[in-house]
């Protein structure tokens, strides 16, 4: 497994029924499912802001992490990348991972705010993959998308 540098979470899929903490490496990216039960506990933290979402003691302790073997992972290695593009729309904001070899994978960012963060967490590991979409560029669009 690479060494990770940093971590982005919890992220969702599947119309919200998957969530995922986004590994970074130097040269990959590694997402791995969040169990059905941290789901249920990442869900009432959301809803009640308690318990304590079970990802972010991965995410804080990235450098020392190991990947759990009993949950889904998605391995992508650099050069099987074509772009990392963080997408700001009216809907939900997402990280689309585009696959040289056609396709893509999404992961929906659950709040509007932390979109700029993600931003620049992926620019600064991958500056020549890393792109975004629909990004505004004036205040009176800054607010709107907000």
């Amino acid at each position: 497994m690479p060494a990770f540098e940093k971590a982005i979470g919890p992220l969702f899929t599947n119309f919200g029924l998957h969530a995922w903490n986004l590994f970074l490496a130097a040269d990959s990216l590694v997402a791995q499912r969040y169990s059905f039960s941290d789901g249920l506990k990442l869900g009432f933290h959301l809803s009640c802001g308690f318990p304590a979402d079970p990802g972010e003691r991965l995410r804080q302790r990235v450098d020392s992490l190991a990947i759990r073997s009993d949950l889904p992972i998605r391995y992508y290695s650099l050069p099987e990348l074509q772009s990392i593009t963080v997408v700001v729309s009216h809907g939900m904001n997402h990280i689309r991972l585009e696959k040289v070899s056609g396709g893509y994978d999404r992961y929906d960012i659950p709040h509007r705010p932390a979109t700029r963060s993600v931003l620049v967490t992926l620019r600064t590991m991958y500056p020549t993959l890393c792109r975004d979409e629909g990004l505004p560029t004036t205040t009176i669009g800054r607010v709107l998308k907000s």
